[in-house]
């Protein structure tokens, strides 16, 4: 079992988090307001967790090059990561890295860094005032119209109208 250490300070935010998500859900919160705020919880939790590192995810022992892969994604995220780059870097055959990601993670290495950068971008417009493009740099999307693309597929709408439409619903 995996033992965290957490200050008082990380607790009481991860607290606030939690009471903010159980007060919109039980006032019958609507959707978006409600994901805005399990978000904000989320990235409490990935704060008050960072630098943490288990071989177990959800009582599953987890592949030491997938924990690798996904801590590099975690915090090089802004990087040209590609299947070679990454397999290189882990010395492992592309293809058998495929695989691993697949059985472990349940979607291939840049599927699931994508997801992770759409998510951190998520949170980005939400929990700060950069500009569009300026997240897009952030999480490793550079080109505008790849960030557009990418965003606009895990959460159906532009980035801007997904920051407009959150943070109104929260006000």
């Amino acid at each position: 079992m995996l033992k965290l250490e957490v200050t008082a300070a990380d607790r009481e935010a991860v607290k606030q988090c939690l009471l903010c998500v159980q007060d919109h859900y039980q006032m019958g919160a609507s959707m978006p307001l409600l994901l805005a705020s399990l978000l904000q919880l989320l990235e409490s939790l990935r704060t008050t967790c960072r630098g943490i590192s288990s071989s177990s995810i959800c009582g599953r022992d987890i592949h030491p090059s997938v924990l690798q892969a996904l801590t590099l994604f975690r915090e090089q995220m802004d990087e040209d990561w590609n299947l070679s780059v990454l397999a290189d870097q882990l010395h492992l055959n592309p293809s058998y890295l495929v695989r691993l990601f697949r059985s472990q993670v349940g979607e291939p290495p840049m599927k699931c860094l994508a997801r992770m950068r759409a998510e951190r971008a998520a949170n980005y417009l939400l929990s700060t005032r950069l500009r569009v493009g300026e997240i897009g740099q952030l999480v490793g999307w550079s080109d505008p119209k790849v960030f557009s693309r990418n965003f606009r597929q895990y959460f159906a709408q532009r980035a801007s109208e997904y920051r407009e439409h959150m943070l109104g619903a929260i006000t």
